[in-house]
């Protein structure tokens, strides 16, 4: 794996929350996490059967491995180390074959491009129509941090995800968040959000930093998978914490998208703290 250690610590984020991903029942969480570490478990299959509302779509995972969209940077980082063409079209034609054979939930920018996958191999084209707003929007841009041409060629490599035209503002955005979580204050780091995102993500991150505690952070910003609220919610994550092990520990009791949420989280997190550790913990990739 190229040495990005940024990368690093957002697959570390995809799989600390594996286990209790997708759990939408928040009393059931602040229960089960009680006195104990809730992240890097494996998946607590039982205890979605005990959820008014869970999706328990990675039945042969493991601790350590990472969701579908953790596979998909993973796989990225692979394919930019090992193949003799780097360009999104062969990257797009790498990725359709591995998702052949995954043994995972894939998730709809993935399902998009199986659909979608013979007919645009004919006309040589790798861009989606597909509009998606999960944070696939951006996460891609973490395999690029720490190689050349970062902005650009996540822009081009997004594009085989989603059409999203808010990629061109967030991608920018989080290069400036990370630099600006080593250089400056995380109180003008996350200012500095606010006045760089459009006005549907800037009123989602103002709802979520102005709320006190996770009660209300949950009334006020849905855990699900879309990027506005999601966003929202990994900005609070970093405003109420103090180091990796605990932002990661808070994004996982929150419920809902946690591991999509936690490549961010871990990622961002360990510019201010440094990365995770855990001789516990290994990483599967």
């Amino acid at each position: 794996m190229n040495k990005n250690t940024t990368l690093t610590s957002a697959l570390q984020g995809s799989a600390s929350a594996l286990g209790l991903n997708w759990i939408y029942d928040a009393p059931l969480l602040e229960s089960f996490c009680k006195d104990k570490s809730c992240i890097f478990l494996d998946i607590q299959h039982d205890l979605y059967n005990q959820s008014k509302k869970a999706y328990d779509v990675y039945p042969n995972h493991q601790a350590g491995d990472l969701d579908f969209m953790g596979e998909i940077l993973n796989q990225l980082n692979k394919f930019l180390d090992e193949s003799p063409k780097k360009t999104p079209w062969e990257f797009f034609i790498y990725i359709h074959q591995f998702l052949t054979t995954y043994d995972g939930y894939i998730e709809s920018y993935g399902k998009d491009l199986m659909r979608r996958y013979e007919k645009d191999k004919l006309r040589c084209v790798y861009e989606t129509p597909h509009l998606d707003e999960q944070l696939i929007n951006m996460a891609i841009y973490f395999v690029f941090h720490e190689r050349d041409n970062s902005i650009e060629e996540t822009l081009k490599y997004t594009k085989i995800f989603t059409s999203d035209p808010s990629s061109k503002i967030l991608i920018p955005m989080l290069q400036d968040f990370l630099n600006d979580l080593e250089n400056e204050s995380l109180e003008i780091a996350l200012d500095n959000v606010k006045m760089s995102v459009t006005k549907p993500y800037k009123e989602q991150i103002i709802k979520a930093l102005n709320c006190k505690n996770k009660e209300e952070l949950l009334k006020e910003i849905s855990t699900a998978c879309g990027a506005k609220d999601a966003l929202a919610m990994i900005l609070y994550i970093l405003k109420h914490t103090s180091s990796t092990e605990e932002a990661l520990e808070l994004n996982v009791s929150l419920g809902g998208a946690s591991s999509a949420r936690g490549i961010f989280v871990s990622a961002l997190a360990q510019k201010l703290y440094g990365p995770y550790k855990s001789d516990k913990i290994k990483l599967n990739t």
